[in-house]
């Protein structure tokens, strides 16, 4: 499984067809991919704080797609 994490897309097309051609081409390679945002923790500060989050927010998509 392999955990893809960008910047917030948006309206921003081209961002949105990079991120699809790369989540397709894996597929065809026999990975499974997820994409995710870290657009929910922009205005943290902390480090450490915004780390957790993300990784909680990926064991938890981890657990959806099972």
């Amino acid at each position: 499984m392999i955990f893809i994490i960008t910047q917030p897309l948006g309206h921003n097309y081209g961002g949105i067809l990079q991120d699809y051609a790369l989540q397709h081409y894996l597929g065809e390679k026999g990975y499974k991919s997820i994409i995710t945002d870290i657009r929910r923790y922009r205005f943290e500060t902390n480090l450490i704080k915004r780390s957790l989050r993300v990784i909680k927010l990926v064991f938890e998509k981890i657990v959806r797609n099972m």
